[in-house]
């Protein structure tokens, strides 16, 4: 094959690759030379249908490994789906829950102011007065030395659902009680009072001196 050197413009014979000019002693970039691989020599032909070959056995593969773990995949996705709907539901119920247990607490500190505001005329019925101011709702429990003191009158006493004091106020011939609710503050609306009871109802607790008795009389809980 001849070839025309690009650098000194003559005629030279090219059978080797690459090859130097007679002429001018440089390098002469054969025909070919820089072409791409797979043209160049016809590799890239056979490589091909070898790649092919690769190709299809991964996805054959890999269709297989999805046939033989579609249970695992199916349980997996059931499982995400089953914590979701959890999720959901413990999110929107929460309110009435929490709801529920606010509820719970308010009939639970009227039930117990009941029980106090029976004890209170218990303790009047026998001394002939309320537990004055000083002497507090402990006077229920404990002889305060008061002639006439029969008690006791509750089995002990605890604070209301929120952990804060019940508030007694007397001056031995009227009192005041209640609970400071959820806030914990006098005089604010969430303030408990005792449900008012007829002379009928007194009538029917303070006819037992057992300490309890009121329990048993009505659907009043534990004394407090």
């Amino acid at each position: 094959m001849k070839l025309i050197c690009g650098y000194c413009r003559k005629e030279i014979t090219a059978d080797a690759k690459p090859r130097l000019c007679p002429h001018c002693g440089r390098i002469v970039i054969m025909p070919g030379l820089l072409d791409p691989p797979g043209i160049q020599s016809g590799s890239g032909s056979r490589r091909r249908p070898g790649r092919e070959r690769a190709r299809r056995a991964v996805a054959v593969n890999l269709s297989e490994f999805i046939s033989e773990r579609r249970p695992v995949i199916a349980l997996g996705l059931l499982g995400l789906m089953l914590a979701a709907s959890g999720i959901f539901m413990a999110r929107f119920s929460f309110p009435t829950s929490q709801m529920t247990i606010v509820q719970r607490r308010f009939q639970t500190a009227q039930n117990e102011l009941t029980v106090l505001r029976i004890a209170l005329e218990r303790f009047r019925r026998d001394c002939g007065r309320y537990p004055r101011t000083s002497e507090g709702l402990l006077a229920l429990v404990n002889d305060p030395g008061v002639e006439g003191w029969g008690g006791y009158y509750i089995t002990h006493l605890r604070p209301d659902p929120w952990r804060t004091r019940y508030v007694y106020r007397s001056d031995g011939q009227t009192f005041a009680l209640f609970s400071c609710g959820p806030d914990g503050e006098e005089g604010t609306e969430d303030d408990i009072s005792p449900p008012d009871l007829s002379a009928a109802e007194l009538a029917a607790y303070l006819s037992s001196d057992k300490p309890g008795a009121e329990t048993r009389a009505g659907p009043q809980p534990a004394s407090p």
